[in-house]
């Protein structure tokens, strides 16, 4: 049987609710998540999914919590959605880090902008065609700009790696 769910939810930590409200109330409707059933401990957006299981994405607070190197990527159908959705992030309080641009390094159609929530949690908005990518050897990685975060974060670990398209 085929799969026509590949996610339930997202459930992300913020260290202010308020302030986590405040900006994924703007954002989340705009990637797709616009029922908010929010109560007073649980930001939640649901996805319209009419007579279907809706997948969610929530956020509660956790004042200790600290960003790390997880990132999430959503999905958008243009290029010009991920511009769109761009400008939104920079206007509502998220810090812009690359893009929006294509991403040679990840493939050819790859069109994305990478962001940071106002606690820091890393996003990315992105358009194209995905390719499969494979990790190789243990070199010292030379990237393009749109990998820059991964390899700081590889070398942070002592990982060296060569990511190259699969064919």
């Amino acid at each position: 049987m085929k799969k026509t769910r590949y996610l339930d939810h997202i459930d992300l930590r913020v260290s202010d609710l308020k302030r986590a409200h405040k900006f994924y109330g703007k954002l989340l409707p705009a990637l797709g998540f616009p029922c908010d059933r929010s109560s007073a401990r649980w930001g939640i957006f649901y996805a319209a999914g009419g007579d279907k299981p809706d997948a969610f994405f929530g956020f509660t607070q956790d004042r200790r919590h600290q960003p790390n190197g997880t990132r999430l990527a959503f999905w958008a159908e243009t290029r010009e959605e991920v511009d769109r959705l761009a400008r939104l992030v920079r206007k509502i309080g998220g810090k812009c880090l690359e893009g929006p641009e294509v991403c040679r390094a990840y493939s050819r159609g790859y069109y994305a902008c990478f962001f940071e929530d106002p606690d820091g949690n890393k996003m990315e908005v992105v358009a194209g065609k995905a390719r499969l990518f494979r990790v190789s050897g243990l070199h010292s990685p030379a990237l393009s700009r749109c990998l820059r975060s991964d390899r700081e974060y590889l070398s942070s670990h002592r990982v060296f790696a060569r990511i190259t398209v699969a064919r």
